[in-house]
């Protein structure tokens, strides 16, 4: 059980902690920000791999620095400086 302060987690464990919590509403939108910016590359993989069994009813917008973070995508846009510079 995890108390309400829960402040012997990780950040990784905290951000997969708020992605069920997202996940468990089933969402038709879910934006996802850097959440796995905290996880290691195995935890990352393990984690993803969950998270597309899990979202193939939802639309998902990932904003990330990682490319392996969004290794999955339909669609991928670089942005600068507020602008899409890629897609």
């Amino acid at each position: 059980m995890v108390c309400e302060n829960a402040t012997q987690l990780s950040g990784g464990q905290k951000q997969r902690i708020a992605v069920a919590r997202a996940a468990l509403r089933n969402p038709k939108i879910i934006l996802l920000n850097e959440a796995m910016s905290a996880l290691d590359a195995e935890s990352e993989h393990i984690f993803q791999d969950a998270l597309v069994k899990a979202m193939h009813n939802w639309t998902t917008a990932v904003v990330a620095y990682r490319l392996t973070t969004i290794r999955n995508a339909d669609m991928e846009a670089v942005v600068h400086m507020g602008k899409i510079v890629e897609n």
